[in-house]
């Protein structure tokens, strides 16, 4: 399944006039329906792909879905293939299929009009949203994650693709039919003679993204503004027209004034907000940096009185003003005050670490007393913890 999913990427999505078919159409989306009759999620969108793949010669491809009136015949025009798993710009799952119209797609259609490839082809070409695309399908019900939200519709688990038609508008289609996002290569794509009707779609698209509650004459002037200065800039000599832009109301002048005094407020506050949470997140850093200091310090100081059989780790720890370092050193003294030669002179015989106990006994025999130990007793138990040898004589 990953497999099929996942294959290499094909030439770019649009349409192919070497090959008489179209690159890359979305099948179907992520998402719920438009109709809310169900949802797909991931995984049955990589259901769809295994098995529009699974099929050796491709999907039917229609030109329209059979109805009550219309089974359909005379609607076929082709076979899809290459079925992969893509995203739209925005993140959304979809797949995609590569589609080539059969011979009669190209030459005939037998309702009398211009044949389905050709008339498909050039609408495609003129505009990404001239039609969409819905498949025929069984499907089971399915569970996911998000099953328990009351407001979201069916999980869809296809389990057969019969069909892949031609639609107005698609169901589990939610955007155009390629999702490009190179807008030049959109249109310089096809034949040239399309391009202007291409760059008046985007002009179209965007004036009313710039201008959406616009005056006609505002819009107009602003238009004329942008022409005069392009003319200029091209043509020497070129005389600008007189048509300016008309002047805006006071009340509207204030109105946006007081609306950008407002934003500026508010503005200013999500950046002390900012601030002030940024100073949060410092400080736990250090607080977290600082635990971390802390424990790692009491575990070797914990070690080094382990290793040098002192019972003083919980003092030593307690002790902020001791480092590490100063534990040692402590621990060294303790051990050189604490050692105990035997013999003299320059014969002297460096103590057994059995007679070493004797010396630890001493340091702490009152202590260890009260605790209710005896000397023999005690010997005999740090012996075996520590596994030192009992001499044959003791």
């Amino acid at each position: 399944m990953i497999r099929i999913a996942s294959p290499t990427q094909d030439a770019k999505a649009g349409v192919n006039e070497d090959r008489n078919g179209i690159n890359g159409l979305i099948i179907a989306e992520e998402g719920p329906f438009k109709s809310g009759r169900g949802r797909f999620n991931l995984q049955s969108l990589e259901r769809i792909v295994a098995l529009g793949n699974a099929a050796s010669d491709g999907i039917r491809k229609r030109a329209q879905h059979p109805n009550a009136s219309d089974d359909g015949l005379g609607s076929g025009c082709g076979r899809e293939t290459n079925y992969r798993i893509d995203k739209r710009p925005n993140g959304s799952h979809i797949v995609r299929a590569d589609m080539l119209f059969s011979k009669a797609g190209m030459t005939m259609n037998p309702k009398g009009k211009t044949a389905w490839g050709p008339y498909l082809m050039s609408e495609l070409e003129e505009n990404r949203n001239a039609f969409q695309n819905s498949i025929v399908l069984k499907f089971e019900i399915a569970e996911d994650e998000l099953s328990d939200n009351e407001e979201l519709p069916d999980l869809w688990m296809p389990v057969e693709l019969k069909a892949s038609d031609f639609v107005d508008t698609g169901d589990a289609v939610h955007g155009d039919s390629l999702s490009e996002d190179d807008m030049i290569s959109w249109l310089n794509e096809g034949s040239s003679r399309r391009t202007h009707v291409k760059l008046t779609q985007v002009l179209s698209t965007q004036l009313d993204r710039a201008f959406p509650d616009a005056e006609p004459s505002t819009i107009q002037a602003r238009l004329h503004g942008f022409v005069d200065r392009y003319l200029s800039n091209r043509f020497d000599g070129f005389q600008p027209s007189t048509l300016k832009e008309p002047p805006v109301d006071k009340e509207i002048q204030e109105a946006l004034a007081a609306q950008r005094t407002a934003f500026e407020g508010q503005l200013s506050e999500v950046t002390k907000s900012i601030g002030t949470l940024t100073d949060l997140v410092k400080s736990a850093q250090e607080s977290s940096q600082q635990a971390l200091a802390a424990k790692t310090r009491s575990e070797e100081i914990a070690a080094l009185c382990q290793q040098a059989g002192s019972t003083e780790a919980a003092s030593f720890i307690a002790d902020a003003s001791l480092s590490v370092a100063d534990v040692q050193k402590k621990l060294f003294t303790q051990l050189c005050e604490n050692t105990v030669k035997l013999g003299e002179g320059e014969g002297d015989v460096a103590p057994t670490a059995w007679e070493k106990l004797n010396a630890e006994w001493r340091k702490d025999e009152a202590d260890l007393q009260k605790a209710g130990w005896t000397m023999d007793d005690w010997k005999a138990a740090k012996a075996a913890e520590r596994n030192i040898e009992i001499p044959s004589d003791n």
